[in-house]
């Protein structure tokens, strides 16, 4: 009797043991967060950015050259219903197979997520409320790394620049050339041909600079060597010499009738020299916020500070006047001091034809030195050799063309 209460007392216990494991992890099952609250995995990572990336494409800015807007970024973090990022755009174009740049824009932005789509994107004002305008809207953690991001994260910003450039080089130049080089690489062009014919190919380079064959080479067919009336191939190889885009001309047509051509190609090859460095060849100075207009007409919308009397420029409401490679401009320029660099902002107009043409664009100039004793000599000597005089003048020439 003893051992039957025993046994059933143990297997009571053994039950409410069952019970009490199946409880907790019912109850741990039901703690879970929902799914949609939880880190997204890689792939929903991978949308989240693509979709960053296509609305910064389409509303941040405006492509002033007839170009197209490549972007990239990078995000500082995240705060409730917002994401903190620094933002890399550039309008590229293409002109005689050389990638050109337009328009461009790199600075610190905030986009406001709602179910699960981008509502809008906040951007700091330019000028003396610049730092302050980060720090009532960027998270205290963020602030310094934003107000310091030239400085601290070169490598970063480099990253971004060269990605852009890529992208866009990949789109607009490569896509359209048939062979694709970089200088010193070798390809080569098979075509087929027949020499028992008569027939033979006939090449022109359009520049020999950028391109030339190495050797020139017909191969039998396969099997069918000796045998009469047999096609063959014709193998030009090619060589890179330099960085440009070039046209390979062929044409197929016997010595003796060089106007009765059977057959004729074009070969587009563009020769690159590598990555490119992006918005400048400068390692420590950034230039940003770039923006280009063009009023219609003189009047009333044309710039404040500056007009054309009897074919003269007067500058005046603060602004000097400049001449750049023999073309008048009314310069205005201001600069204020931040933690590690300073920002130059430039304002140049000037006249084309009877528009008015307006450039402005964002200088950061580092202090050299907060840079290691070995960098600081070479920061100094680009912070002395920049001249904005040249890049405005660069950017009007560009619209012209």
């Amino acid at each position: 009797m003893i051992m039957k209460k025993i046994t059933i007392a143990i297997l009571v216990l053994l039950l409410c043991g069952i019970g009490g494991i199946f409880f907790i992890f019912t109850a741990n099952e039901e703690l879970k967060p929902p799914r949609d609250l939880e880190k997204p995995d890689k792939n929903q990572q991978k949308i989240q950015r693509s979709r960053i990336i296509d609305y910064l494409q389409k509303t941040i800015l405006s492509p002033n050259f007839g170009g197209d807007v490549w972007v990239d970024y990078y995000e500082f973090g995240r705060q409730e219903k917002e994401i903190f990022l620094w933002v890399y755009a550039v309008e590229y174009f293409s002109r005689d197979g050389e990638l050109e740049m337009g328009s461009g824009f790199s600075g610190p932005m905030a986009l406001t997520i709602k179910d699960d789509s981008i509502q809008k994107h906040w951007q700091p004002r330019e000028g003396e409320n610049y730092s302050s305008s980060i720090k009532n809207k960027f998270p205290s953690k963020y602030q310094e790394d934003v107000l310091n991001f030239q400085a601290r994260h070169q490598d970063i910003l480099k990253d971004l620049k060269e990605s852009v450039s890529r992208k866009a080089e990949e789109e607009l130049i490569e896509a359209g050339a048939d062979i694709n080089l970089q200088v010193g690489e070798t390809d080569v062009i098979e075509l087929e041909a027949n020499r028992t014919t008569g027939y033979s190919w006939h090449y022109n380079i359009k520049n020999e600079e950028i391109l030339k064959v190495v050797s020139d080479d017909y191969k039998d067919p396969q099997n069918k060597k000796g045998v009469l009336g047999a096609p063959g191939k014709r193998i030009l190889k090619i060589k890179a010499l330099q960085k440009g885009s070039t046209v390979v001309y062929l044409e197929y047509y016997r010595e003796w009738k060089p106007e009765k051509v059977e057959k004729s190609k074009e070969i587009r090859v563009q020769v690159g020299s590598g990555s490119r460095s992006g918005e400048s060849d400068t390692n420590y100075i950034s230039v940003v916020n770039k923006k280009l207009k063009v009023f219609d007409s003189e009047g009333t919308s044309s710039p404040e500070f500056i007009q054309k009397k009897g074919g003269k420029i007067i500058c005046s409401l603060g602004s000097s006047p400049k001449d750049i490679k023999g073309r008048k401009y009314c310069l205005k320029k201001t600069s204020e001091g931040a933690t590690g660099h300073t920002r130059r902002y430039y304002t140049y107009a000037t006249f084309q034809k009877s528009d008015f043409i307006k450039i402005g664009f964002t200088v950061i100039v580092p202090e050299c030195g907060n840079y290691p004793e070995l960098q600081r000599p070479q920061c100094e000597k680009e912070v002395q050799g920049f001249d904005p005089d040249d890049l405005a003048g660069k950017t009007v020439k560009n619209l012209e063309n």
